[in-house]
């Protein structure tokens, strides 16, 4: 058969190093979990510029800080500073107090997402959202972390075991305000969050067909 120029893909996804090392355990099949969720698939990757669902829905000691971000092609990256372990003494992840750890969320178009933190392990969880339908998505995950010192099995265990099943948790929480959110034309953004979401759906806006363009830089709202 032949292939639609016009339909054939613009970019590829990014190569995630990790994957393939001696030093990072195997994400297929032990980290892999597909959800069907009533979702669009920008919401997940919204969750990129919202530091402050981290602390509402998440449980984060504190809001986090949007340090930076940016866009260059198919790609935005958000980059956001999150305490682990705030008011605590230690925790299995923190077993030296509370830590001011950088998380690194990179979106590729509508539908692919890649976030790497450097501590409290070295980890790179890649997730895919796929629209079924006009209401549901199909969100995929898995996660890979480094390996522990000494470890044989192909599986995380230990601290990487943790963080995995904790994550598996983390996403599923999102689900319930994704299912029950409404469409706003023209959105009502927090101060702190305008420029990162404004920036963020004017890159998106790039993805959708062209008539469905005016409704996405509206949904932008100001640049400022």
């Amino acid at each position: 058969y032949s292939i639609d120029p016009a339909k054939a893909p613009t970019w590829e996804p990014p190569e995630v190093p990790e994957y393939g090392r001696d030093d990072f355990y195997d994400a297929h099949p032990f980290s892999d979990r597909l959800h069907r969720v009533k979702a669009h698939p920008q919401m997940p990757m919204e969750n990129a510029v919202d530091p402050a669902h981290i602390s509402y829905v998440h449980g984060a000691g504190e809001i986090p800080v949007q340090d930076s971000f940016f866009a260059d092609g198919h790609w935005f990256q958000s980059n956001v500073f999150v305490t682990y372990g705030l008011g605590k003494e230690r925790t299995r992840f923190t077993p030296n107090g509370p830590m001011r750890i950088k998380v690194e969320m990179n979106c590729y178009g509508v539908g692919l997402s890649l976030i790497r933190w450097t501590e409290p392990i070295p980890t790179v969880q890649p997730t895919a959202f796929t629209a079924i339908d006009g209401d549901y998505m199909d969100y995929y995950f898995c996660q890979s972390s480094q390996r522990a010192e000494g470890s044989t099995s192909s599986g995380p265990d230990g601290q990487a075991l943790a963080f995995m099943k904790m994550q598996w948790k983390v996403i599923e929480q999102d689900f319930p305000f994704w299912e029950n959110m409404n469409y706003l034309e023209v959105p009502h953004f927090a101060a702190e969050e305008s420029k990162a979401y404004s920036a963020m759906r004017r890159w998106a806006a790039q993805f959708y067909p062209e008539e469905d363009q005016v409704a996405m830089m509206k949904a932008a709202g100001e640049a400022d």
